[in-house]
């Protein structure tokens, strides 16, 4: 009799522990599954909270070549104020007109990186002659540059535009001693870009020149 009731006895608590065992089991796979899903409702609201800073209004952003994040903007919108596109265009001007004939190559490139791609080869036309004067002469040039007046501002072929007159003042030393002087005055296209691709949305469009014969400084 003591052995079946020792038997019947060990039964449940055998049971007991199993029950147990599988309660633990629950306990564990619920904190995670709760753990999970608190995760995936905290990445949602971040991603939602994102969407609605970046696409309100039809509002949509991008990185900058400055790894910033910036607000795509139509071409046909003025991204930038008059002031800005006045000094993109002033210091357009006086990169250009800080060449020499030993740096020629690099300042060419930088003005490159400014200038609307399918533009730039007319501008190396138009200044030609002014770079074979330099190396010909092995000058080094500077210039006094005046606040350039805004002409026009309008959307022309889907983009906004700014047409500025420049008037320059050019100053040329070569290495023997010799100086020079001329007068510049230039028009300035200025029009709205990819924001993605080039700082501030902006990039010369046209460049073209009225100048006087260059004077020999005494």
């Amino acid at each position: 009799m003591n052995k079946k009731n020792e038997k019947i006895e060990e039964i449940p608590i055998i049971a007991e522990s199993i029950a147990t065992q599988e309660s633990l089991v629950h306990s564990v796979q619920r904190s995670t599954f709760v753990s999970l899903l608190s995760v995936l409702v905290a990445a949602g609201s971040i991603v939602i909270s994102l969407m609605v800073v970046y696409s309100t209004h039809d509002k949509y952003f991008t990185v900058s070549p400055q790894g910033v994040i910036t607000q795509l903007v139509a071409l046909d919108k003025a991204l930038v104020t008059d002031e800005v596109s006045r000094k993109f265009s002033r210091d357009f001007a006086m990169t250009l007109y800080s060449i020499s004939y030993n740096n020629f190559r690099q300042k060419i490139e930088n003005i490159e990186s400014m200038f609307y791609a399918k533009s730039f080869d007319n501008f190396i036309i138009e200044f030609e002659d002014t770079l074979k004067f330099i190396k010909k002469n092995k000058l080094y040039a500077h210039a006094l540059i005046d606040l350039p007046v805004l002409i026009k501002r309008a959307k022309h072929n889907g983009r906004m535009k700014w047409k500025f007159e420049v008037p320059i003042t050019v100053y040329y030393e070569g290495v023997s001693g010799q100086k020079y002087t001329q007068k510049v005055i230039a028009t300035i296209v200025i029009q709205r870009t990819d924001n993605r691709k080039k700082i501030g949305g902006v990039e010369v469009f046209s460049f073209i020149t009225e100048t006087q014969e260059v004077k020999n400084k005494i």
